[in-house]
């Protein structure tokens, strides 16, 4: 009998897909320039049934970019320029974060650096331009500077060519010169080449000559028809005026030279007139229609400050913000005025603009914004435009917000600050915070992060057994030391900031917090003891905690019924330490802050909220001033600047005449703390690093009433740090 077998149909398997996507291309992909095409992404999914993969895009420099569902990575729109890059930092390097999601709809994502390569091919690039010079300007004078790129290969230099061109001369760096006295107003179009060794590119170029005793253009866009009025400024703050003047078609005046006098100030006020080739909604493009100006403008300069600098002098926003921050000293310190000007020149400023090895307000009177703009501080580099624009529309509170980057980053974890003594590079106590160079290091849930303010991303981050560690950069080594009380030292290679290791060293056998360095000897401080470690000896000694350390002497601070003790340690030979001598101010409790500078002047700040400033020289204490201030901690000191804190401020105080110290600042900082710690020109808190710079400038305390006076069209407020503006980067 035979029977027919039927097989039956296998039950179908629902297969649960789980599991994400893996993203196989490399993190850094290096592409030419002139090509547009980046690479077709390596990706695999586990699950093989109807593979299928959907690709999208996010990050830093995302909007330059497209991928295909075939997973091609293009720029959107036109080939990679090296000459020209689009990425937000230009530097060539392009940072997206790439995304890749199967249909069971599991995802996961990769970051990549995309690196354009020079192809060595590229010609010069010159624009049009138009510069001005006078009758009165002296052979040899810079008459001003073409902005243009060099390319690739060698770059020979630049060809004048048209009627006139004998006049001038140009050197390589686009330097123009006069090289031939000119006797009447006349006007030259000239041509402008521009040659490497890969080709030329050619300009026009205009020089107007003028009967202008000196130039100076208003750099407010193209300010035209303005009117311009100058004041003698005299030495009781009254001003008068002396001459008035309008703004030509190209935003140009005469300054009057003539009516000049060496030594005295003079006060520039632009007002009115119509601006061209102004970027209001700053989109990074001229304006084609004009914009009437309903703000003010001014300059402060003297006579000599030309004769040391050739060329246009600029009126622009920073010369503005320069006049503005200078108004209290022109009030009531006259003969201050040359030293308060450059010290706000050097906060706005990073370039010596005219090459005399200093940076100081002569400088800001020949700032170019055209040109120059990559020298300002990063804070008003980044406002600059909003500036110029609400100076335009005349917005009143506009100077409160210049400096709204002076809150760098801001961290939620608890750092333990290093208190009131920290001066010479050395620590009481090692924070949890560290920035060098752009880069933040900070310790979080037991981890060490490495966190990039400019990119604005973590690059990396690294275990460590604590969180009780505290940082120590140990910059010639490349390495991180973390220490702490009754724990072992920890060393980490950042060699390569994105991939930090743990490393084995000799310090690892001790325990301790980590002071400082003096030549190659680590000094660390462990249960009353001082340890002195070197790669093949060490020493130990019984000795308190130094508060201070200056000049190879150690300081510590110590109290009886009787008042305060400072005891001093000769650190000139670590192998063997020996105290030099103990002294005695009476009268200063144990409740009192203090701090020793590099000079020996000693700071105390009684808890009356009295500073008494001493000289300590012989061993005497010698009072040399006492001043009354609403503050509780002595935060630090700089070179002639105090730092305390008080009653929910920060208070920067100038101590250049230590018997008459003043108020320059007062800080709002809505956070209650006294865990405060200072290192260069940066504040540390629990939760904040803050540029003492732009702080400095974004709270002009002490001028608020003689500006309001004096300047009646501003109503400037002091700032308070609002956490719904900080970045949070872990």
């Amino acid at each position: 009998m035979k029977t027919d077998c039927v097989s039956q149909p296998t039950p179908l398997q629902v297969v649960h897909d789980t599991i994400s996507p893996t993203i196989q291309t490399k993190d850094t992909l290096q592409v030419q320039e002139n090509t547009k095409i980046v690479d077709v992404i390596d990706a695999l999914d586990s699950h093989l049934v109807n593979f299928y993969l959907d690709y999208t895009l996010d990050g830093y420099d995302t909007s330059h970019f497209v991928i295909s569902h075939q997973g091609e990575l293009a720029l959107r729109d036109s080939a990679f320029d090296f000459e020209n890059p689009y990425d937000k930092d230009g530097d060539n390097s392009y940072t997206i974060r790439l995304f890749a999601q199967d249909e069971a709809g599991n995802r996961s994502y990769k970051d990549l650096s995309i690196n354009v390569e020079d192809t060595m091919d590229a010609k010069p690039k010159i624009d049009d331009a138009t510069l001005n010079t006078s009758i009165y300007a002296h052979v040899s004078d810079t008459i001003g500077n073409i902005s243009f790129q060099k390319g690739d290969g060698e770059f020979v230099g630049f060809e004048l060519n048209g009627t006139g061109s004998q006049n001038f001369e140009i050197d390589k760096e686009g330097n123009i010169r006069l090289i031939k006295h000119q006797t009447k107003a006349t006007q030259y179009t000239l041509s402008l080449k521009a040659i490497n060794s890969f080709g030329f590119d050619e300009a026009n170029l205009t020089i107007n000559v003028t009967n202008f005793t000196r130039i100076a253009k208003v750099s407010l866009g193209q300010l035209t028809n303005a009117t311009v009025k100058i004041y003698t400024l005299h030495s009781d703050s009254s001003k008068e005026l002396i001459a008035q003047t309008n703004t030509n078609e190209q935003g140009d005046f005469d300054l009057h030279t003539h009516l000049l006098e060496d030594e005295n100030f003079y006060i520039y006020e632009i007002r009115g007139g119509v601006a061209l080739k102004t970027d209001t909604n700053e989109d990074g493009i001229e304006d084609d229609f004009a914009v009437t100006n309903q703000g003010v403008l001014r300059l402060i300069l003297k006579k000599e400050w030309l004769t040391h600098n050739g060329g246009v002098v600029h009126i622009s926003a920073l010369s503005e913000i320069l006049y503005l921050y200078s108004v209290d000293t022109i009030n009531n310190n006259y003969h201050q005025l040359d030293k308060q000007m450059a010290k706000i020149a050097k906060t706005i400023l990073m370039q010596d603009l005219n090459s005399d090895g200093k940076i100081d307000a002569q400088d800001a009177m020949i700032f170019n914004p055209t040109i120059d703009s990559q020298a300002l501080n990063a804070s008003i580099q980044k406002r600059y435009l909003s500036i110029v624009n609400q100076i335009l529309d005349n917005i009143s509170s506009r100077y409160k917000y210049i400096f709204d980057t002076k809150v760098i980053k801001r961290f939620d974890q608890n750092a333990t600050g290093c208190g009131p003594s920290m001066l010479c590079g050395f620590e009481l106590k090692p924070t949890k915070i560290k920035y060098h160079n752009h880069t933040i290091y900070s310790i979080n849930n037991s981890r060490l992060f490495i966190y990039d303010t400019k990119a604005d991303k973590t690059l990396s981050s690294i275990a460590i057994p604590s969180d009780e560690y505290g940082l120590y950069l140990d910059l010639d080594k490349h390495q991180i030391l973390l220490s702490a009380q009754n724990k072992s030292i920890v060393t980490v290679d950042i060699s390569t900031l994105n991939q930090p290791k743990r490393v084995d060293g000799y310090l690892s056998h001790h325990q301790g917090y980590i002071l400082g360095k003096m030549d190659s000897s680590y000094l660390i401080y462990q249960a009353n003891q001082l340890r002195i470690v070197d790669t093949n000896k060490s020493f130990v000694y019984d000795l308190p905690l130094f508060n201070q350390i200056v000049a190879k002497n150690g300081y510590s601070f110590d109290f009886d019924s009787r008042g305060f003790i400072l005891n001093r340690y000769d650190l000139s030979h670590l192998e063997s330490i020996v105290q030099v001598g103990s002294y005695r101010l009476e009268g200063i409790g144990n409740d009192a802050q203090m701090i020793m500078d590099e000079m020996h002047t000693i700071y105390i700040l009684t808890p009356n909220q009295s500073l008494q400033i001493y000289a300590f020289t012989n061993g005497n204490f010698n009072l040399l001033s006492t001043q009354e201030i609403n503050a509780t901690t002595i935060i630090a000191h700089s070179l002639d600047t105090l730092y305390l804190y008080g009653d929910h401020k920060i208070y920067q105080m100038d101590c250049e005449y230590l018997d008459r110290p003043k108020i320059n600042a007062v800080f709002s900082f809505e956070q209650t703390t006294s865990q405060l710690y200072f290192d260069g020109n940066l504040l540390y808190t629990p939760r904040y690093l803050i540029n003492l710079d732009a702080l400095i400038l974004s709270s002009p305390y002490m001028r608020l009433d003689t500006i309001r006076s004096y300047n009646r069209e501003y109503d400037i407020e002091l700032e308070t740090i609002k956490d719904t503006t900080i970045f949070e980067p872990f």
